[in-house]
């Protein structure tokens, strides 16, 4: 009996160790730059919802680039991520600016590049460090 109970409650911890692990795991702040002339940084705040599929939240500021100075002007946005082999899409929804956005590229390594469109014009680019 005493072996049956330390063998469940071994069980039982290491079930929970493996579930936090799982939910640490999960959750991610990728860094990004964006615009014409990625001019737009910040991080994405994403937890993985599936498989290949992330969801979270963009926060940025206007820094500045090669082609604009900075107005250090916030944003936010909700995004949904989702990877297929080597390519991501990407759907900005629900901006600050009322600017809801594509965007789609490809797997470089830790890094996502490509480019997006939206309700005000495009294609911009866009340059995604996940940092893994």
């Amino acid at each position: 009996m005493r072996r049956t109970i330390k063998m469940v409650r071994a069980f039982l911890i290491a079930t929970i160790g493996l579930m936090t692990v799982t939910c640490q795991a999960s959750a991610e702040s990728w860094h990004a730059a964006e615009g014409p002339c990625l001019d737009w940084t910040g991080t994405w705040e994403v937890n993985q919802s599936g498989p290949g599929t992330w969801t979270g939240r963009i926060n940025y500021r206007h820094t500045g680039g090669d082609c604009i100075g900075p107005h250090d002007t916030p944003f936010s946005a909700n995004v949904n991520v989702q990877f297929g082999g080597e390519v991501w899409t990407a759907q900005r929804l629900h901006s600050s600016d009322g600017n809801d956005c594509q965007y789609g590229g490809t797997v470089q390594g830790t890094q996502l590049v490509g480019q997006y469109h939206c309700r005000n014009g495009g294609p911009y680019k866009i340059k995604i460090d996940r940092g893994h």
